[in-house]
């Protein structure tokens, strides 16, 4: 499992992958950020978004079309519809606004994984429609 973020770490994202040791990469553009995620292979990526969250919405698309299933989780410190639709046009299978419901990034996590247990048998390879 991986957390992106283009800015600095939201407080509670921060938080909550350091006491779940989640390794935290900070990277300054999409393309970089796909490079790393892509070279550890995680099966879920927290991917934080904010209003001017160009490039993390490009990084979403990046992993969603790209030849590995890794389903990723955007985000944002407080609820935004505009913000929340744009990440699930992007292509994110979840959508956290961690200050809303504290422990709530966790159990997003922890679905996915669960789903991905059952659904990709191993493979890491999906179809166009491997969306959650």
């Amino acid at each position: 499992l991986v957390a992106v973020v283009a800015q600095d770490p939201e407080e509670t994202l921060l938080r909550t992958a350091l006491i779940n040791g989640w390794p935290l990469r900070r990277v300054t553009s999409a393309r970089e950020g796909y490079r790393r995620i892509a070279s550890e292979h995680p099966r879920v990526a927290l991917v934080q978004v904010a209003g001017d969250s160009a490039d993390a919405f490009a990084l979403i698309r990046s992993l969603r079309d790209g030849p590995r299933l890794i389903r990723t989780v955007a985000v944002a410190a407080d609820h935004d519809e505009g913000i929340e639709r744009s990440a699930r046009i992007a292509g994110a299978s979840g959508y956290v606004a961690v200050a809303d419901c504290p422990g709530t990034l966790e159990q997003a996590v922890a679905a996915l994984l669960l789903v991905a247990d059952t659904t990709d048998a191993g493979s890491g390879l999906r179809g166009r429609n491997g969306r959650l």
